[in-house]
C-alpha cells in the first residue's frame, strides 16, 4: 500500500515526504548529540562541586582549571576568579561570571532551536501534502464514469494519510526533546546561578 502511494505520487508531495524525513534525521541527530552534551555537562558540574567545596585554597584550584576551564562552573570560576585577582569589588567578579553564565546559556538555547522549529512546522508540511493528496482524490473521483472506482480514490486518499502521519511523526519526538532539554537547562541554570553565590561566600571566607 505505501510502496504503491509512493510509486503514484506525484512530485510535489514527494518533495514534502523527502523534507520531512530530512528534518527527521537533522532532528534525531540533534537529539541523541545534545543528550549526550547535557549528560556530559552534569558530569561536569558533579566533579567540579567535588574540587571546589574540597579545596582549601581558590588557588591551588585556578592554578589546576585555568588552562582547561570546560564546563559553565569552571568557565565562571577562572571568570570570576580572575576578576577578583584585578580588583577587590564583589559585585565586578560577580558581573563577570554572569557575563560567561549567559553566553553559555544563550548558546545552548539556540542549539535547540531547530528541534523547536521542525516541531511547529513539520504538521504544517504534512498537511500540506494532505491537500495535495486530497485533490488527487478527487481527480481521480472526477475521472470516474458511472461508478466509484478506489483504485481511482486510492492514491489520492494514501498520499494524504502517509503525509499527515509523517509530518506527525517528526513533529511528537522534536517537541518532547525540546521540552526535556528546556527543562534540564533550567535545571543546569539554576545551579550555576546558585554556584555564583556560593563562590562569593568561599571567597569572603578565604584566609
Amino acid at each position: 500500500m505505501i510502496v504503491s502511494a509512493l510509486t503514484h505520487a506525484s512530485w510535489f508531495v514527494l518533495a514534502i515526504m523527502t523534507s520531512l524525513v530530512m528534518l527527521s534525521i537533522a532532528s534525531w541527530a540533534l537529539i541523541i548529540r545534545k543528550h549526550t552534551e547535557l549528560n556530559a555537562q552534569k558530569k561536569l558540574m558533579r566533579e567540579f562541586d567535588l574540587q571546589f567545596w574540597g579545596v582549601k585554597e581558590l588557588a591551588k584550584l585556578y592554578q589546576q582549571l585555568r588552562s582547561n576551564c570546560v564546563g559553565v562552573l569552571q568557565q565562571q570560576f577562572c571568570a570570576g576568579y580572575e576578576a577578583s585577582l584585578k580588583v577587590n569589588d564583589q559585585d565586578t567578579l560577580i558581573q563577570a561570571m554572569t557575563i560567561t553564565h549567559e553566553r553559555h546559556f544563550s548558546n545552548e538555547e539556540k542549539s535547540i532551536q531547530l528541534l523547536s522549529t521542525t516541531a511547529s512546522t513539520s504538521p504544517y508540511i504534512g498537511l500540506l501534502g494532505t491537500v495535495i493528496g486530497v485533490i488527487h482524490a478527487f481527480q481521480g473521483l472526477a475521472q470516474m464514469k458511472g461508478g466509484v472506482a478506489i483504485q481511482l480514490l486510492a492514491p489520492g486518499i494514501a498520499e494524504a494519510l502517509i503525509t499527515t502521519a509523517l509530518g506527525l511523526f517528526v513533529a511528537i519526538p522534536s517537541m518532547v526533546a525540546y521540552n526535556r532539554f528546556i527543562m534540564e537547562l533550567e535545571f543546569l541554570e539554576r545551579r550555576s546561578l546558585l554556584f555564583q553565590q556560593e563562590f562569593r561566600f568561599l571567597l569572603a571566607n578565604q584566609p
